[in-house]
């Protein structure tokens, strides 16, 4: 009987050695990539960004869609009162 409480506890043993490792592996890969909802809210924002600069919106606030801008930066957690700037600062200006 003492073999086979011996697998037993091995088998035990192996399976929770098992379920931390799978959770630790969940754990790790859940904060290591970014989710979905991040990527489509980061690729929303450089859309309006780059529209927003290409309408001449860093030059002159009265021109490009400046609420578009708004809505894609509330997303990103970028307050209202920083959406311009923060657009216009990470822009780069194109010459040809």
């Amino acid at each position: 009987m003492k073999g086979i409480s011996m697998s037993i506890n091995t088998i035990i043993i192996l399976v929770i050695g098992l379920i931390v490792l799978a959770s630790l592996l969940a754990i790790f890969m859940g904060s290591a990539t970014p989710g979905g909802n991040t990527m489509k809210c980061q690729a929303k924002w450089n859309a309006e960004c780059a529209k927003y600069v290409a309408a001449g919106g860093c030059d002159d606030i009265n021109k490009g869609d400046l609420d578009s801008l708004k809505n894609a930066a509330s997303c990103m957690g970028i307050s209202e009162a920083d959406v311009r700037d923060t657009c216009c600062q990470n822009s780069t200006t194109i010459t040809t």
